[in-house]
């Protein structure tokens, strides 16, 4: 669901790295699992889920890939320092913890809103989706200002123009605050679609 601005998609994603539920504690003391305060909410499911995956038919717990591990050491977390048992569950989880923390902190920073003027920059090698169909061939090349129209509760940053045109935030540069510029809701920037010449 896409919001105005930047807030509540940072309140959402601030969600996954929280503390544990108390059912997630309630359901860890059931299962026997040792499920500290400051896990987060996100790594606390998976434990669970890794704890009672025999109970629960599911596939046992497998060891974390080879590219988790590569993105946890980017994303700046070695397993020797956590307190739980790394697994794949655990990594995808952990993944989602540290991007969020990441997201939230530049969404803080950039503050975007629907109207602001933004330059986007090329994603890094991790990044899960093409940013602004930049790495295909026969995309109109990337404008130098694109104008957000929303956030998503991903975090996403929305452009005007059409196409699904989007960023993660932290390839979001701000170029002007539609708040400082225009004085009324009508007014505002100009941008063409993908598809006018």
């Amino acid at each position: 669901m896409p919001f105005p601005d930047w807030r509540e998609p940072a309140r959402l994603l601030a969600v996954s790295y929280g503390p544990p539920t108390e059912a997630q504690a309630a359901l860890a003391e059931h299962a026997e699992l040792d499920l500290p305060d400051d896990t987060p909410h996100d790594v606390a499911a998976a434990l669970l889920i890794d704890a009672l995956a025999p109970t629960l038919t599911l596939a046992p717990p497998g060891p974390p890939t080879h590219g988790q591990l590569e993105y946890l050491h980017d994303l700046g977390h070695e397993w020797r320092m956590a307190p739980w048992k790394a697994t794949r569950r655990v990594a995808s989880a952990l993944i989602v913890v540290l991007v969020s923390r990441q997201r939230v902190r530049t969404l803080q920073t950039l503050r975007p809103a629907s109207g602001d003027l933004v330059g986007v920059s090329r994603p890094p090698r991790h990044d899960d989706e093409v940013v602004f169909l930049l790495d295909r061939p026969h995309a109109r090349p990337l404008p130098p200002s694109v104008v957000v129209s929303s956030v998503s509760a991903s975090g996403r940053v929305n452009f005007r123009g059409g196409s699904g045109l989007a960023a993660w935030p932290e390839h979001v540069t701000m170029l002007a605050r539609a708040a400082d510029v225009w004085t009324s809701p009508t007014e505002g920037w100009s941008q063409p679609t993908l598809f006018e010449r």
